[in-house]
């Protein structure tokens, strides 16, 4: 794999150091921890003193300055009691970095990164001991997190102090009262609060931080991938130069998807097509790369909003020109996730959404490239697509633990790789390398999940499954755009008086 220049290492390591918080990952995508493989890089080893040079008696030069180990804690060390800190969650490694709880002590003869593994091994029991608690994760199936959490908050007896909440969980926990507001946590030198070096908010909702992960990128985005075998053998334009010179829109996708579908073997039937993957997760996309919505700021019903219409109406002409794969009969059924998801691994599709675990691992039939979302032509914002809101962490309302001291401890155990930021965040690129051709096209993958646009019809439960039964709707040619609009106006506006008021 080709090596970033010194210039774009420096860009991106100020890109992944100050990106702000990106709402990218929401429970359609997966409850799982929505970070890559632990995977770290070999910090500089502690100096150790030089040999002294002979001197005068009367020499004044100062003694020589030993560094530190390259751990230290954000926070000066207080006493926690010996209490446990109990995190709510359904999988293992719920706060990050916290793996020493599950695997065994580092061994550099087998260890893949030692240092790096040792740093965190380290870290985490240096956190524990400076500050006297345990750690305790509370599992629990995902399928009740939420009623076991307002159980026992409801009984003055929460069963964690912390919890781990996809989006979806997340605003039923905020809205039942089940956290507390992160940024009203009163805990001077703060890093969620004040410089995110470590750590980033993950929930913002009507002003507050609800909940929060470490500051790795995210490469869990939905994205565009690209066939380049496709692009080349049809002499289309390839969308990573357009992205590059400012010209990736709806106008050049569209020339391209036509340029790509076509019968190739002559029997008739179209089996090389434009555009693939699984609709709903195309439509909202593109609806966000327009700068669409689907709620409104004062939560109510969005899916008349201009923006939103064009975006249907695009994807309606999509449909109409035949250039959406379909199966070998020429059949698409918009509900069936997994045989759309996975048709471009077949080679015959030029434009597919994806997503880094899709992939893989990168071994695919074709050479492959990686671009945003393109360009709606309402598009002022520089939006690349629609997200919901991803996975964090919790401070659990009512806990005998003040809040101050938990949101410590979580920003203590994000800290493992001391002032060297960079190191933290190309923990999170080793994977992500080795799936995506270029070091380009992962920088290209960070981009479309900073700028994705969270919308709240992705994160109230089933406010947005209209979008497959457009998509049917747009193949079958059953219905006009604007009727399949008001056709759901008033039960998607119901959902919504129901779910917030």
């Amino acid at each position: 794999m080709k090596k970033l220049s010194v210039a774009i290492l420096l860009a991106l390591a100020l890109v992944l150091t100050f990106a702000a918080c990106r709402s990218n990952g929401d429970d359609e995508n997966g409850s799982g921890d929505n970070q890559p493989p632990a995977q770290e890089t070999q910090p500089d080893p502690t100096p150790t003193d030089p040999t002294p040079t002979p001197s005068d008696e009367n020499d004044d030069t100062p003694e020589p300055i030993v560094e530190a180990p390259n751990i230290f804690g954000i926070h000066a060390p207080r006493d926690f009691d010996g209490r446990t800190l109990r995190i709510q969650t359904w999988f293992g490694g719920a706060i990050s970095f916290t793996e020493a709880l599950h695997y065994d002590e580092p061994d550099p003869a087998t260890s893949p990164n030692y240092p790096a593994y040792r740093m965190r091994w380290d870290n985490f029991h240096r956190v524990q001991e400076e500050f006297n608690f345990t750690l305790e994760e509370v599992m629990i199936s995902s399928d009740y997190m939420i009623s076991s959490l307002q159980a026992s908050v409801m009984a003055g007896a929460p069963i964690a102090e912390l919890v781990r909440l996809g989006g979806g969980h997340a605003i039923s926990a905020i809205l039942g009262d089940l956290i507390v507001p992160i940024s009203g946590v009163n805990l001077p030198g703060s890093d969620i609060l004040g410089a995110q070096q470590f750590a980033h908010p993950m929930v913002e909702f009507q002003g507050d931080i609800w909940t929060m992960n470490d500051s790795r990128p995210d490469m869990f985005g939905m994205i565009l991938g690209v066939n380049l075998d496709i692009i080349n053998a049809v002499g289309a334009p390839n969308p990573v130069d357009l992205y590059n010179a400012g010209q990736w829109n709806w106008e050049a996708m569209l020339n391209i998807m036509r340029l790509a579908t076509a019968d190739t073997t002559g029997d008739g039937t179209i089996d090389r097509f434009g555009l693939g993957g699984h609709p709903t997760y195309v439509l909202r996309n593109l609806i966000g790369a327009n700068d669409g919505i689907l709620v409104t700021e004062d939560l109510n019903f969005g899916v008349d909003h201009p923006n939103t219409i064009e975006a249907f109406e695009f994807f309606d002409q999509i449909f109409a020109e035949g250039l959406y794969a379909t199966d070998a009969d020429g059949n698409f059924s918009a509900g069936d996730w997994g045989a759309n998801f996975w048709a471009s691994h077949g080679g015959q599709i030029a434009l597919f959404n994806t997503v880094i675990w899709g992939l893989n691992n990168g071994d695919l039939p074709f050479d492959f490239a990686i671009v945003p979302w393109p360009a709606g032509p309402s598009n002022t914002s520089g939006a690349t697509g629609m997200s919901g809101w991803r996975e964090g962490v919790g401070i659990v309302i009512g806990s005998d633990w003040d809040s101050a001291d938990a949101l410590t401890a979580i920003e203590e155990f994000y800290a493992w790789s001391g002032g060297d930021i960079f190191m933290m965040h190309e923990d999170a690129l080793n994977w992500p390398r080795s799936v995506f051709p270029s070091e380009e096209d992962v920088i290209r993958v960070i981009a479309t999940a900073d700028n994705s646009l969270p919308d709240l019809g992705l994160v109230v439960g089933g406010y947005a499954d209209f979008l497959t039964g457009f998509t049917q709707h747009f193949f079958d040619r059953t219905a006009l755009v604007s009727e399949l609009v008001e056709t759901i106006r008033g039960p998607q506006q119901e959902l919504l008086d129901n779910f917030f008021r």
